[in-house]
């Protein structure tokens, strides 16, 4: 779980990603396939073991998490919020 200095809170479990505001209300649920889905290439719907962190100096959440069980396929995906709203824009990086 990662809260910014606006309140906004993302929280991570297994496959998913919620983002909720100061109050506890849900702003943003997705999984993380469809939430990554379209912006990293080669994405399958086994994405698991996400971390988030806040970065209070760049404003900025990232997220990272894995692809994949098998070697051949298996990849991370690390994502950072474009702005300080984690229910708007993310740049995705397949590693």
């Amino acid at each position: 779980m990662a809260i910014s200095n606006a309140g906004k809170i993302v929280s991570v479990q297994n496959s998913s990603i919620r983002v909720l505001d100061e109050n506890g209300g849900s702003l943003l649920y997705k999984t993380l396939f469809s939430f990554a889905n379209g912006k990293v290439q080669g994405l399958t719907n086994y994405c698991y073991d996400p971390k988030v962190v806040y970065d209070p100096i760049a404003d900025r959440f990232i997220l990272f998490f894995l692809h994949e069980s098998t070697v051949a396929a298996n990849f991370g995906v690390i994502a950072f919020s474009a702005t300080n709203d984690p229910t708007g824009a993310w740049n995705f990086y397949k590693i």
